[in-house]
């Protein structure tokens, strides 16, 4: 009788140590499913930043033109500020919620001298724990207050800056 007791004992710890250690697997396997979903979040939201910045460039209310013929990575400073003066976005909050989402929006100037950032647009959400990402993308910062002759070849400087875009997670 002791003999089958301890033989039953026997298998009852083996099935209780196997348990266990596929207990300790499981629970691996879902730390590390964890963190690359986090992974793959992070990845989206710099691809959406990325996109927003290809938006933003391309936004008639701020591209450059002269003579009808659009500059490329070019921002009109005088139409940002325009832009931001007249509350077009706040007005119509919504459309641009719709593609912009949660984000924050701003201009820099670099060079040759610093202006305060120009916040375009800013949809920041409530909980301030998610994660979020910022990018930002130099361009150039044309002014036709103070440098007309900018495009000219030989003639004048344009000022640099950076778009800047801070996406957070929805």
């Amino acid at each position: 009788m002791k003999k089958a007791q301890l033989e039953g004992m026997e298998q009852i710890m083996i099935i209780f140590i196997v348990i266990v250690i596929g207990l300790v697997f499981l629970a691996i396997f879902l730390r590390l499913s964890a963190g690359k979903s986090r992974g793959i979040s992070a990845e989206e939201l710099e691809k959406s930043a990325v996109d927003i910045a290809t938006i933003v460039s391309a936004m008639p209310e701020l591209q450059c033109t002269k003579n009808n013929v659009i500059t490329t990575n070019c921002i009109n400073i005088l139409k940002a500020e325009i832009l931001i003066d007249s509350n077009f976005i706040e007005e119509n909050k919504a459309y641009y919620h719709s593609i912009f989402g949660f984000s924050k929006i701003s201009i820099k100037q670099n060079y040759p001298q610093e202006i305060p950032d120009l916040v375009i647009y800013a949809n920041i959400p409530q909980d301030k724990r998610k994660h979020r990402i910022v990018i930002s993308l130099p361009r150039m910062i044309y002014d036709p207050r103070e440098n007309g002759n900018c495009f000219a070849l030989g003639k004048g400087t344009c000022n640099f800056g950076n778009i800047n875009i801070e996406m957070f997670e929805r």
